[in-house]
């Protein structure tokens, strides 16, 4: 929670970088479509898909902005159950069956079934999730670094951000956490 809100006024201040906003949205909206249980019973790492902790894990690794994705997944999460899933499902559901040849998904099957990419869901949310996570990265990383000067100005000085980077709580955190 300290973590978040520390990202969060990083994000307010600026002192975010341009690519850590355009990661964050690229993961955002991959990690929201690629699916994150196993789909299929006892091919997951504890009831979870392996390629879903995987991308969690570079996720974490490359620093992307946390705010940024959190916000990402919650709205993609809500469209997957609206009607996203059941297009990735029919994207992975024409890849694996039309397109590719019939090898290509038995051989995922049984290379590494805890991905979930030998399912229909699994395929096409993965893909999905790469090309909306591009679609969304570049204008994301393209308008940040037009808008980040005039947002270190604006909001820089602001109460809550000078608050969050002051406080006891977030400086041990922070130490804590870097």
């Amino acid at each position: 929670m300290f973590g978040f809100l520390r990202q969060f006024a990083r994000l307010l201040s600026g002192k975010v970088a341009p690519f850590e906003i355009g990661l964050g949205a690229f993961f955002g909206a991959l990690l929201a479509l690629t699916p994150s249980v196993a789909v299929d019973p006892g091919t997951g790492l504890a009831g979870f898909s392996v390629l879903w902790l995987m991308l969690l894990f570079v996720f974490l690794a490359l620093r992307a902005s946390i705010p940024v994705a959190t916000f990402l997944i919650v709205i993609f999460e809500l469209l997957e159950r609206l009607f996203l899933g059941n297009l990735t499902a029919g994207f992975g559901r024409f890849l694996l069956e039309d397109v590719m040849p019939q090898s290509f998904a038995i051989g995922l099957s049984s290379a590494w079934p805890s991905a979930q990419l030998h399912t229909w869901w699994g395929f096409g949310g993965f893909l999905g999730g790469i090309l909306l996570g591009l679609a969304l990265a570049l204008p994301f990383h393209a308008l940040t670094k037009r808008k980040l000067p005039a947002w270190r100005e604006r909001f820089g000085q602001s109460r809550a951000v000078r608050w969050t980077d002051r406080s006891l709580t977030q400086r041990i955190f922070g130490w804590w956490l870097s």
